[in-house]
This record gives structure tokens, sequence and C-alpha cells, in this order.
């Protein structure tokens, strides 16, 4: 039992290193300065827009914060995630790291929980200006037109709900990221992220139209290939609450946990696959 105890511990030992060196080169990326600067430049942004719309600024900025960090932190995954691996393979380095007592599976996910601290690091800096700015606008403002009450708190229970699972929809992203980097090149790899991420923002939609689908007993080759699609992406859909967010409607507990807890599967099952034909690919 101790013998399987210390190798679980040097296992752990080798992915937490990669990981700690994945999360200083992805610190020093430009493109990640350039996606967090750009989404802090939305989130501000929201009371420009919330003017157009008289008496309605905190609903905008609300709005435009919980989708803006999100995105921004998906972005930062997509960019920065899909040429990890082709980076290491590109500069030989993997040589060098996997001659070392470090398994393939570590390498991968060393990878991925250094890309998720960066992601989740620069989503929490978007997260905490916006929540600054969010409290700023909520004292000073004298009411909110939806239903005339109160403003919602700035750092209400409905606002750290959607925190929470847009944390959990970047996990999965990042899974994503670093399964497509570990299998094909930089730029696919991007193509593919995107196209799982974007597919996964509509789950509901598809799954609603390929009800209809077979209600109408039209296109069944459409309908398969829909349903494949429903199953095969990530229902990143379940995940956005920011509509009831933004008017300060806490969705149940229970739902909450289930979400992160589907999250936490997928992206480990998005991740175990990765592992596994990481093992199998022949290195150039």
């Amino acid at each position: 039992m101790a013998d399987v105890r210390e190798m679980l511990g040097r296992r752990l030992g080798g992915a937490l290193a990669i990981a700690r060196n994945t999360f200083r080169e992805a610190v020093r990326d430009r493109v990640l300065y350039l996606v967090a600067a750009f989404g802090l430049v939305v989130l501000a942004s929201g009371k420009i827009v919330g003017w157009v719309s008289i008496g309605e600024d905190i609903v905008v900025v609300r709005s435009v914060g919980l989708s803006a960090i999100p995105f921004f932190g998906a972005m930062i995954a997509i960019f920065v995630g899909t040429g990890l691996i082709q980076r290491e393979l590109g500069g030989r380095t993997i040589y060098t790291i996997l001659a070392r007592p470090v398994a393939r599976w570590e390498f991968v996910v060393g990878k991925y929980l250094g890309l998720l601290g960066t992601v989740l690091g620069a989503t929490a800096a978007m997260s905490a200006v916006f929540l600054v700015y969010l409290a700023v606008m909520t004292a000073v403002a004298p009411g909110d037109p939806v239903g005339g009450a109160n403003p919602p708190a700035a750092f209400g229970w409905p606002v750290f709900q959607s925190l929470v699972l847009s944390g959990a929809e970047l996990a999965v992203v990042t899974a994503i990221a670093v399964f497509f980097s570990s299998i094909s090149t930089p730029i696919l790899s991007a193509v593919f992220t995107f196209f799982a991420y974007a597919t996964g923002q509509f789950a509901s939609s598809i799954a609603m139209f390929s009800e209809m689908l077979r209600l109408n007993s039209e296109a069944p080759v459409a309908r398969l290939l829909l349903n494949v699609l429903y199953r095969a992406m990530p229902n990143l859909d379940m995940m956005n609450i920011r509509l009831d967010a933004v008017h300060g409607i806490a969705v149940p507990n229970a739902q909450l946990g289930w979400t992160v807890f589907y999250a936490a599967a997928y992206a480990g099952l998005v991740l175990v696959v990765g592992c596994a034909l990481f093992e199998r690919r022949n290195l150039p």
C-alpha cells in the first residue's frame, strides 16, 4: 500500500511540475494579455452601452460582464492551449521531458492543469474587476427598471453561481483544447476547439431541432447527425445561467451541483481519451 502511495505521489508530482512550467510559459504568452485586456475593455464598455437605454445601466453592465468573462476565458484557452503540445514537439523539448521518469499521460494532464490555472487566473482577474465595477454602480444606482425594485446585489448568490458555472465551462473548453492539441496541428486544433465551443453553446437548440425532425419523420440522416452532434459535443448551454443572474434569480443548488459534476466528468473523459491517443501517437 505504501508503494502504491509513493508511486502515485511521484506521478502526481511529475504532472504538477509540468503544470507549473506550463503556467509560467502561458503567462508570458502575448495572446493571453491581449485577450484579457480586450475582455476588460468590453466589461468597461457595458456602461457605455447602458447609456443607450436610460435607466438600464446596471442590467446592461451585468449582462455584458457575465457574458464577456467566459467568452474571453474560452478564447484564452483556445488560442494559448491549442499550441501547447505542438510547441513542445516543434522545439524537441518533449523528448527531454519524456526521457525523465514522466509518463505521457502525466505530460498531457500537467499541460491541462497548467493551462486551466492560467485560464482561471485570467478569468478571476476579469471577474474581480467586473464585481468591483458592478458594486460601485449598484451602490449609486437609484433603482433597477426591471420590476422597479432595487438592483440585485453585485456580490449576490446568483452572480456567484453564474461565475462558478463559467469556471466549469472553461474547464471543459480547456480540456477540449488540450485534447485536440495532443492529436493535431495548432490551426486545426483551434478550429476544432472553437467548433466544439460554439456547438456546445447551442446544445439545447440542436436537441430541439432534432426532436422537430423526429416528430415530422423527415430527414432521418440529418436527425441522426444532429443526435450524434448533441451527444458528442459538450452541453455548455446548461452552464449558461447568465440571464437568471442578470435579474438576480438563483438556480437550485442541486442544479448547480449537477452541472459542476457534469463539467468535471466531461472534462475528465476528454482528458482520458486524449491521454490514450497521445500514448499511441508516433512522435516525430
